[in-house]
């Protein structure tokens, strides 16, 4: 059985990507590839990977256009130096074509991913190519590499999850992430985090960020934690109300903790349970 990219070793990678690499050394004049070149192979390799079809033409939707990966050639992909571009589709969704964009910044590698027509929003991550690729003229082709787990990985959570379940949502299919969710169904599984983890999934990307500003999202929050506090909301905007209610009920919180600490204290140092058996109780 061929291996998939993230369970790469130093003796052994995925076919594939083996053939790629040797047939792309052969075509080389230099024969030797820039980390750039060989990040990118990866790249397609994942996405191959991940139920991806490459495309021959950047900007037509005809099925005639799909490419197979062994037939990869680096140069149609090279809009100007250090920026190539990519073609690809959802395999079963062919008339929604992405379009991915690498840009080599120092050994950085920046990748931006567009479903053109469909959503504005653009995918990004940046990697550290020198993790990944280790030494372009190892002796080996294998030895070439290092820790593809963590770039398969990366890659599939930043990229490949957001781009399918946009697709599928967009065809009315859950998809594989919160981002396929319907918003009301997201909702009621954020309303089960605490709200510390709540802020968290709100930095992950400008969705979410828009998504949980909403004020009938921090209302059902509100009533979650401070039901009995509802009527001091005024005319404030609910994320408003929740943040005053929460700081002052943290105070509150570490005053009592505080106090306790302190009679805790008081208990140690003169030993009045024996006198003041209240202060069992107390404590």
């Amino acid at each position: 059985m061929n291996l998939a990219l993230d369970e790469s070793t130093q003796e052994r990678l995925p076919q594939i990507l083996e053939d790629i690499l040797k047939r792309t050394l052969i075509g080389e004049k230099s024969n030797k590839l820039k980390e750039t070149d060989i990040f990118l192979i990866l790249v397609v390799v994942l996405l191959s990977e991940n139920g991806f079809l490459l495309m021959k033409n950047h900007n037509t939707k005809d099925s005639q256009c799909l490419q197979h990966i062994d037939n990869t050639n680096l140069s149609t992909w090279k809009i100007s130096t250090g920026v190539h571009e990519i073609s690809f589709v959802l395999s079963g969704y062919s008339d929604i074509i992405i379009k991915l964009v690498l840009c080599a910044l120092g050994r950085t590698s920046l990748i931006n991913v567009v479903i053109s027509d469909l959503n504005p929003e653009v995918y990004s991550v940046g990697f550290l190519v020198n993790h990944y690729i280790v030494d372009p003229e190892a002796s080996t082709i294998p030895m070439m590499f290092h820790n593809l787990k963590h770039l398969s990985d990366t890659f599939k959570n930043k990229i490949i999850t957001p781009v399918k379940s946009t697709i599928l949502n967009y065809y009315g299919f859950s998809g594989a992430s919160l981002k396929g969710l319907p918003e009301e169904l997201m909702f009621n599984l954020l309303l089960l985090l605490p709200v510390s983890d709540i802020i968290n999934v709100a930095k992950t990307c400008k969705k979410f960020f828009i998504l949980l500003n909403n004020e009938s999202f921090w209302h059902k929050l509100f009533l979650r934690d401070f039901p009995h506090k509802v009527g001091t909301a005024g005319s404030l905007e609910w994320k408003i109300s929740y943040r005053i209610v929460y700081i002052a009920h943290q105070e509150s919180v570490r005053r009592v903790r505080n106090l306790r600490s302190s009679m805790m204290d008081l208990r140690d140092r003169y030993d009045y349970t024996s006198s003041y058996p209240i202060m069992d109780i107390i404590l």
